[in-house]
């Protein structure tokens, strides 16, 4: 095609009329080849006579979007009998910007097809005609998911004048339904977000709340404004656990300490559902650890004096607390009830040395899922501790639960790949290779485990080939074939494990047999 685009352009324009004339009255080939040199030559006569032609008109389509096609051929084709041809032009017109002629098609499509046919021109008009017409027509949810990107804001009015209308379980549904479109929108213009923060704080997930907070000034006083909860308490907004992004620290460092202390009280961290095949984040609050380490803790303090219950304390509130502060609030915490699965829970976020005794006990009981809750939060601690030697230490003596039942291996090695870059990089071959091998050879090892083993050896390879050390690339690389393996084939150690440690680990626990 490029051969024949250079050849439409070398010709003189006699020739160029003689062969298009030729071309357009053969056969459909001839007719479609008559049309590329009409494009390639930018014969704009050809491509809007084209428009009319059932046989060429998607391509003479397609064509307009980059050429200044004339817009009454546009219009004849929008307001035509066909269909399948408006739909068509609406989509033309939308990917080619021509936002004036959809502004003016819109009365005519609706006064001529009614509601539904001109809702689907919606997110070809500008934002200024979006705004009176949206109300009137009946859009489907994929235009309202395009006016989302095109209309943000108008779209943001639509659902904000809808939401108060909806009550109990209707008004549940509706925020179910509506919440991936008042992020998308948010998204493309804070001032939609705002005006839904505005309106109900459900309509937001958790991620367009964290980006609204790059306004912060906006955000709070939009939650100063809102209504108090029925029992007198100030509107909360909940936003998702973890670090906040750069920007977003910036703008509210820019925060006179006073509001930025308000703001944290209105924006609490909220508390993450750990699914099965999920790992124990602890990543402390981003939005509470910019505040002075006394406002933190009293803040903290009165959030789970306010709780009835002990187990919707978020461990990211937690965390963002010192250690001494921590220590003394999840004492007065383990006070009220010494399950081990509060213990699991909260020793977490204990300093090491005070929650590995606890966590360790834990690993020493009877029941598989009370291990499979220990091993993970028992890394997690170390994690959150920070200190790359007491990591090492920790994830060695997560031999045991590597031999343990498939559950158990399965959260701990699930915790373990998803550590921090700096701690993975210091772990030892030996942690890998046992972690590796056990998984493979181990007959209940499902689907699972064996993934979370590939995402350690995988981690660990573009952690070390980042960095000077090629040989650790090169000896993570060489395990991860085992892992396609069958779970049921065994096969012996390679000489480059054997070298590792004398071979004397190795021939303990991974010389097998294939299975008969």
């Amino acid at each position: 095609m490029s051969a024949l685009a250079r050849y439409a352009r070398a010709l003189t324009p006699d020739a160029y009329a003689s062969l298009h004339r030729v071309l357009d009255a053969g056969s459909p080939d001839e007719r479609h080849t008559a049309l590329f040199l009409a494009v390639t030559r930018r014969d704009l006569t050809a491509v809007a006579d084209a428009l009319t032609d059932p046989l060429l008109r998607r391509r003479a389509l397609s064509a307009a979007i980059h050429l200044p096609v004339a817009e009454p051929a546009l219009t004849q084709l929008a307001l035509g009998p066909v269909a399948a041809a408006r739909r068509d032009t609406y989509r033309i017109v939308r990917l080619s910007g021509r936002k004036s002629l959809a502004d003016r098609l819109l009365p005519l499509v609706h006064e001529r097809f009614g509601s539904r046919e001109a809702a689907l021109l919606l997110p070809a008009c500008s934002a200024a005609t979006v705004t009176p017409w949206l109300p009137r027509l009946d859009p489907t949810r994929g235009v309202l998911h395009a006016l989302a990107r095109t209309a943000p804001l108008a779209l943001a009015r639509l659902i904000a004048a809808r939401c108060p209308t909806a009550t109990g379980h209707h008004r549940h549904r509706f925020v179910r339904s509506h919440r991936a479109l008042a992020g998308l929108a948010s998204q493309r213009d804070p001032d939609a977000g705002l005006l839904l923060l505005q309106a109900d704080p459900d309509l937001l997930p958790g991620r367009a709340l964290r980006d609204l907070l790059r306004h912060p000034e906006q955000f709070l006083s939009v939650l100063r404004a809102a209504p108090p909860n029925p029992d007198g308490s100030p509107r909360e907004v909940r936003l998702p656990a973890g670090p906040l992004p750069p920007a977003t620290r910036r703008a509210l460092r820019a925060l006179p300490p006073a509001e930025l202390a308000d703001l944290a009280r209105h924006c609490p961290a909220s508390g993450t559902r750990r699914g099965r095949h999920e790992r124990l984040d602890v990543t402390p609050d981003g939005l509470l650890a910019l505040l002075p380490a006394a406002e933190r803790d009293t803040l903290v303090a009165q959030r789970v004096e306010r709780r009835r219950a002990i187990w919707g304390t978020p461990l990211s509130s937690l965390a963002a607390l010192d250690p001494p502060d921590r220590t003394r609030l999840i004492q007065s915490l383990l006070k009220r009830t010494r399950r081990d699965l509060a213990v699991c829970r909260f020793a977490t976020v204990l300093p090491l040395d005070e929650g590995e005794p606890l966590l360790r006990a834990i690993t020493e009981r009877h029941r598989s899922h009370l291990r499979a809750l220990a091993w993970p939060a028992l890394l997690a601690c170390a994690e959150l501790e920070g200190d790359p030697d007491h990591f090492v230490r920790v994830a060695t003596e997560c031999e045991r639960a590597w031999h343990d039942q498939e559950e158990v291996r399965q959260a701990a090695l699930r915790q373990l790949a998803g550590a921090p870059a700096r701690l993975l990089a210091v772990l030892p071959n030996r942690v890998l290779r046992d972690a590796t091998l056990t998984t493979v050879q181990s007959r209940d090892s499902t689907r699972h485990t064996l993934s979370a083993a590939e995402t350690l050896l995988r981690r660990v390879i573009h952690i070390a080939a980042a960095g000077p050390d090629e040989g650790r690339a090169a000896y993570a690389a060489e395990l991860l074939p085992r892992r396609r393996r069958s779970t049921f084939t065994r096969t012996r150690p390679t000489a480059a494990h054997q070298r590792e440690d004398g071979g004397s680990h190795m021939g303990r626990h991974h010389t097998a047999h294939p299975r008969p």
